[in-house]
This record gives structure tokens, sequence and C-alpha cells, in this order.
């Protein structure tokens, strides 16, 4: 991203985002909100396809700088920042050296909001896509409610998602756009999704996935309505499930029953359907993958 979008660009639009975060986001009511599509109009920043898009997303990389700024640290051990997120942290902290009263500022805001980079993520998106990043969408769409308060190509998505369709046996709804948005100043290995309008947008922090389309977070938004329509018949049976994995230490953010369920599904198609995929690629039967085991051995219960 920082290919597309200048070092001292982003830095005035993410120093521009801070200063409405620090003025009180909850003064943008969801009644106040001038409700209107989102637009990316900088070609350069967008590859395109059939039902998706990659998106070098201006709010993403504005809200990340300064929430890296601000004490966000957060990394697996053993595993060192993307370079991307370095030279970024660098730059942000050069530029405050000289003003310690801003960067205590910025720190205290973000310890006292205790708010997940999910919280940030899901509010910026929920912004115009560039300067001066003014609510377009009302607070009843939020994701996280509580925090109203590299750009690639992937030339194999369009394949990937065709052939997801075919395997679950569906026909594709195309009222949506999957956005991938890569984020290289997250810790490695999250991802999530929020949708605003008819766009899916599916953050990827390094190492969330590596075979294009996201289908993890795309499986999310096919599973989950069918968990809804579904759960109450079987809601015993799936409570068991559930309190046999709560403990794994992979489960600690799946604490309902309904979410736990939703997860397993996904999860599970998810390995099933890249085992396939290389098969077919390869023309050779696949190994189940070791992240089968792994999620396994960690509370989840791939069924």
């Amino acid at each position: 991203m920082i290919g597309f979008i200048s070092m001292k660009k982003c830095y005035k639009l993410f120093v521009v985002l801070l200063c409405l975060y620090i003025s009180g986001c909850s003064t943008f009511k969801g009644s106040d909100v001038k409700v209107s599509p989102a637009e990316f109009v900088y070609p350069d920043e967008i590859v395109r396809g059939e039902g998706f898009m990659v998106l070098a997303d201006r709010r993403l990389f504005t809200v990340m700088a300064f929430i890296n700024a601000a004490g966000y640290d957060s990394e697996w051990e053993g595993v060192q920042m993307h370079p991307v997120r370095i030279r970024v942290r660098e730059e942000i902290q050069s530029r405050l050296a000289n003003e310690p009263k801003k960067k205590s500022q910025w720190q205290k805001y973000y310890e006292q909001k205790e708010l997940d980079i999910y919280h940030y993520a899901d509010y910026a998106l929920s912004l115009t896509s560039d300067y001066p990043f003014r609510r377009i969408r009302p607070d009843s769409e939020l994701g996280y409610p509580e925090a109203q308060l590299k750009l690639e190509d992937f030339p194999e998505m369009n394949w990937q998602m065709s052939f997801l369709w075919e395997y679950l046996r569906m026909e594709r709804d195309k009222s949506y756009a999957i956005v991938n948005v890569p984020n290289l100043m997250g810790q490695h290995y999250q991802g999530f999704s929020v949708q605003y309008e008819k766009y899916i947008y599916t953050v990827e922090n390094p190492g969330s996935h590596s075979y294009g389309l996201n289908i993890h977070e795309y499986l999310h938004k096919i599973i989950g309505p069918l968990v809804d329509v579904h759960y109450k018949q079987y809601k015993d049976k799936l409570g068991n499930y559930y309190e046999a994995g709560r403990d794994g230490d992979w489960v600690v953010n799946y604490k309902h029953p309904r979410i736990f369920t939703e997860e397993c599904l996904v999860r599970a198609l998810d390995n099933r359907i890249r085992m396939k995929m290389k098969e077919q690629a390869s023309g050779q039967t696949q190994a189940e993958p070791d992240m089968v085991t792994q999620e396994t051995d960690n509370g989840f219960i791939l069924v």
C-alpha cells in the first residue's frame, strides 16, 4: 500500500481521522449521518473482478497508523512485524518526537477506549473512502456498535469464487461484492469482515490467508444465515458441542453456542474446500491440512 499512497499523504489522512476521534466520534449520531454510498475513485488503488475487489483502503491505513502510534503493539511471539508496519511506526514516531503532548494525548485516548483492532476498523470503514472521512453509514449498521463513541492482484479469485459455489451446490448470491483489504499493520494471522451496503470488507492481516479469495470470511456470509434458521431446532445438541470445546485456547472469542457453531462449520468447510482446490490444481489427492489438527486440538469441533 505504501507504493500506492505516499507516506506524507497517509500521515495527513490519519491525522485528520484522529482529530475526528479525539473531538468525539459520538457527535456523528446515526440520526445525523447523511447516508450515501461509498465511492472508490483511485483506479491505481483498486483491482476489480466479478463479485470482488482488492482495495488499498485509505481509511484502514489511517486508523491502523493511529493505533500503532498510540500503543497497539500486538504480535505473536517469535513473529516479526510486517516491514510496512515497522516503516509506518518509525515514520510516525519520528514525526511525533517533537510533540510529546500530542503523543501522550493519543496514547491516553487509545488506553481509555479499550477497543480492539476490529472496533476501530469497523468504524473507519463506515466513513467516506477518502479525506475528510465523513460518516456515511448510520450507527444501526455498525458491526460493532461499541466502536461508534500491499495492494495485490489475486489472479485466481474468479476461479476460487466459482469453485466455492460449485462445491456448496448452491446458486451464487451476486447481491454483494467481496472487498479484500490487506492490512499490513495488524498482528499476524488475524482477519475479520464487516458489511456496508453491497460490500463485504474482508480485512486481512499478514498471513491470515494464502490462496487469494478469503474463503473463511466469505463463508461466514453464507453459513451465518443458515445457522440462524436452524439453530433453535438443534439448540440442545449444539450446546453440548459447545460445552465440549469451550475451554479450548482458540475458542476464547466464540463464547456462545450459536457463534461457536457457525465458526466450526466455517472452519470445517474452509479446510475442505482448500484441500479440494489443491487436488484439482495438482491432480493429486491431498492430505488433510495440518490446520485441521491444530483447530481440533484447540477446541473447535469440525464436522
